[in-house]
């Protein structure tokens, strides 16, 4: 009786294993906070992700990124490094030149199953709400004007869409101060992370990826 209650067990073991991450991939959302702040004597920008109970946020101020790894609230892991490092080199792509015909025929090639990509994230995400304050202005009053015009046409629209944003016009300066903050959710990450495996598996994306690994020449070869 042993004999098969052991194997029995293990797979029981195993199958929880795998079946409880996807479950919570599937009922757990990611989500995303990205915030900013630019105003004459402020610059900062806040981008956070959290899953359940975990969270990544940087932020980046002041010349600084800070990185905290919160876990229920509290953090356990924090870091600061300045930004102003040298930059480092672009990667050199190597192999035999594609001419830019080649590369834009692959782009069409991969359009369609990036936009059955495209269409699955977009069901899956869900704005919770954008807030925030903007002061704009365009330097000429005429434009500025036009500008805000839109804003007060599409304001009604923008709240029915949890987007709350306020806007003040500047007419006799050139300015773009502002304050947001946008909170959106995956609802179902699981999903997402399936839709990706035959997208990245497919030979038109192959293709495309491919293509950008190798210096791109002005025309057809002769």
């Amino acid at each position: 009786m042993d004999t098969y209650l052991i194997p029995l067990f293990l797979c029981i073991c195993v199958s929880e294993a795998i079946l409880l991450p996807a479950l919570l991939l599937y009922a757990v959302p990611i989500r995303f906070v990205i915030g900013g702040t630019s105003g004459k004597d402020r610059k900062e920008t806040v981008t956070g992700i959290s899953w359940g109970t975990f969270t990544y946020r940087i932020t980046l101020a002041g010349g600084t990124r800070t990185t905290r790894i919160l876990v229920a609230g509290k953090g356990v892991f924090c870091r600061i490094d300045r930004v102003d490092r040298p930059e480092e080199p672009e990667p050199q792509v190597t192999g035999p030149a594609i001419s830019s015909q080649e590369v834009a025929r692959r782009i069409a090639a991969a359009i369609r199953p990036a936009g059955k990509f495209g269409i699955i994230v977009l069901r899956q995400v869900h704005i919770d709400s954008v807030r925030g304050e903007v002061c704009i202005g365009l330097g000429d009053p005429v434009a500025t004007g036009m500008l805000y015009g839109g804003y007060w046409a599409s304001r009604f629209a923008m709240e029915a869409a949890r987007i709350h944003i306020r806007m003040a016009p500047e007419f006799d300066r050139r300015v773009a101060d502002y304050t947001l903050e946008g909170r959106l959710r995956l609802r179902h990450p699981l999903v997402i992370l399936i839709g990706a495996v035959p997208l990245l598996r497919d030979p038109s994306m192959k293709a495309l990826m491919a293509a950008f690994r190798r210096p791109v020449a002005a025309g057809d070869p002769s």
